[in-house]
């Protein structure tokens, strides 16, 4: 990516040449695509960068460029990676709550730090309740496995625990799911009988 005709583009559309927006957001999606995989967002596909999140990160960025007066360069990495990471936040909390609700407990709350609203004690003390039953479902599990659903459940993608465990990403995908699968099915042993 050029980043001095990039600065150019950013600075005629805050002087209001619109014309130049499209082209922009062209120029700007190899380096998306770029920071996509170096940030390790491999949730958020290709083609979701280039249909929605390209357009809004530029937006944002000439915006952040008018009020912090920082080249654009800066400020559309800086405004990307906030956006990866909310729409991370958002499947994450999406695929936490399809887990929750498979499980017996009666209003389970969203597992581990993940959710907005601060619980009131009786959903806290339910969540503690779950926390400690899947403790105990792992407790003969080796110690990678549990380590592995640890980070998981705090929010660390794949590659991140690859990384931190000096393993492949498949392998902390095949042992996260087996250890869900495990806690799932003990949790609600007879799923189809209600």
């Amino acid at each position: 990516m050029d980043f001095d005709m990039a600065n150019q583009y950013a600075k005629q559309i805050l002087e209001g040449k619109d014309d130049q927006y499209q082209e922009l957001v062209k120029m700007c999606l190899p380096y998306l695509y770029y920071l996509r995989k170096k940030m390790g967002f491999y949730r958020i596909s290709l083609k979701e960068v280039k249909n929605e999140l390209a357009a809004g990160a530029v937006s944002d960025a000439i915006m952040a460029q008018r009020e912090r007066k920082l080249p654009f360069s800066i400020c559309i990495h800086n405004e990307f990676r906030d956006i990866c990471r909310a729409r991370n936040r958002i499947i994450r909390e999406h695929d936490t709550n399809n887990i929750v609700s498979q499980c017996d407990i009666e209003e389970p709350r969203k597992v581990m730090c993940v959710g907005t609203r601060h619980p009131s004690p009786q959903v806290k003390a339910r969540d503690n309740e779950l926390v400690e039953l899947a403790n105990n479902i792992l407790k003969n599990h080796n110690r990678f496995s549990k380590q592995v659903v640890y980070q998981k459940t705090r929010g660390s993608t794949y590659p991140e625990m690859a990384g931190i465990f000096s393993t492949t990403l498949n392998e902390c995908k095949r042992v996260y799911r087996h250890d869900i699968n495990h806690i799932r099915e003990k949790l609600n042993p007879n799923p189809k009988e209600e």
